[in-house]
């Protein structure tokens, strides 16, 4: 187990949307130049309930997705990569695992995954 922690936490202080996935690669990328061997990457607007949810160290060369669809707040897509280990047999379910505090004025955070590329590569076009 590592004896250094390193936390890196990085906001957004404006209106304007981001690239999430974007943000979560700086973070990677920044934790291999800080030679982290553990990295977490975790959004600030899903808070985790369950306290059966386990965040420690899943092992030299293991990834492990916490918010594997069967919990998360939103159902997702398939995605990531198939060489994920995720949580199974907690007691709780997509509604109570994890508070998802999205805005609901902001409908772009509740619209299924295809309009949301149609819009990312219409608002790349544009720019």
């Amino acid at each position: 187990m590592p004896s250094n922690k390193y936390f890196l936490i990085k906001g957004v202080l404006d209106n304007l949307r981001f690239n999430r996935a974007s943000l979560l690669n700086i973070g990677s990328l920044q934790a291999k130049k800080e030679n982290c061997d553990y990295i977490a990457l975790h959004d600030i607007d899903i808070v985790p309930l369950n306290p059966a949810l386990n965040y420690s160290y899943p092992g030299e060369g293991q990834l492990f997705h916490i918010t594997p669809g069967k919990y998360h707040p939103i159902k997702r897509e398939a995605g990531l990569s198939n060489n994920i280990t995720r949580p199974d047999g907690l007691n709780t379910s997509r509604s109570n695992t994890f508070l998802h505090v999205h805005n609901k004025s902001d409908k772009r955070d509740y619209v299924h995954a295809d309009y949301k590329k149609k819009a990312l590569r219409e608002l790349i076009r544009l720019n």
